[in-house]
């Protein structure tokens, strides 16, 4: 079993979150990549999950966060 823990993320969910200018600038300011993620990004590293590629892939959590955490 493995685990994705994503990072700052535009999504319906986070978007009144999100629709603080200050809460966005700050987040957006943290981010390596200078932006959110979106929930494509994170999709494709569920994907990687379930694909053979990550057969030997066990017990693990991937930060998915653009570097946020770094």
């Amino acid at each position: 079993m493995n685990a994705v823990a994503p990072g700052y993320v535009e999504s319906e969910m986070t978007s009144e979150y999100f629709s603080d200018p200050e809460v966005l600038r700050r987040a957006v300011e943290r981010s390596p990549f200078g932006r959110l993620g979106n929930a494509g990004e994170i999709a494709d590293v569920v994907l990687f999950l379930c694909s053979p590629a990550a057969r030997w892939i066990t017990g693990q959590s991937l930060n998915v966060s653009g570097g946020f955490v770094v």
